[in-house]
């Protein structure tokens, strides 16, 4: 399906019915609820206007099944749709906190993942230690906020940034 744009050329989100549907049952935040539509070859930056560094997966608690983009530099995680903060986590876990529970940030300069924990009343855990200091995330490293589980997937790191260069085929 073509991309819609208005008349500065600038690509127009949609939402689906599907969509809103799933938000008004709760399942998707309200800052997520915007489908994009794209064609073949085409990038598409997210609401965050850069390209997703990662994701956070839901794999247990509330929202199981969803997933967080993450961007470049410092992405403070919270339940509330606010200005501070980046990801919002609002799913129902009333145990993680409304601003700033804890921070995901992608140093691009130095393609690596860090997590600490920031205003959040409960722990951050990482496997099963708690997070009571900066920690660098690695691929597939579990983290439990509240009563939700989630799993890091990153797309950026040694090997992979925006910044570079494709390899040619």
């Amino acid at each position: 399906m073509p991309l819609r744009r208005d008349d500065e050329g600038k690509v127009i989100f949609e939402r689906t019915k599907a969509m809103s549907a799933e938000k008004k049952e709760g399942r998707v935040p309200r800052d997520q609820a915007t489908v994009l539509r794209r064609s073949a070859g085409e990038t598409i930056k997210g609401p965050m206007g850069d390209p997703p560094v990662g994701w956070l997966v839901l794999v247990g608690g509330p929202g199981k099944g969803q997933f967080v983009k993450l961007g470049v530099g410092a992405n403070a995680i919270g339940r509330k749709t606010c200005d501070e903060n980046r990801v919002v986590l609002d799913y129902g876990d009333k145990t993680i906190s409304r601003i700033r529970h804890c921070v995901v940030s992608y140093d691009q300069e130095n393609r690596k993942f860090f997590l600490h924990h920031d205003r959040g009343t409960h722990l951050v855990y990482i496997g099963n230690e708690p997070v009571l200091s900066v920690q660098e995330l690695q691929p597939g490293m579990h983290i439990r906020i509240g009563r939700t589980d989630l799993r890091f997937v990153p797309v950026c790191g040694p090997d992979f940034d925006w910044d570079e260069e494709p390899p040619a085929p």
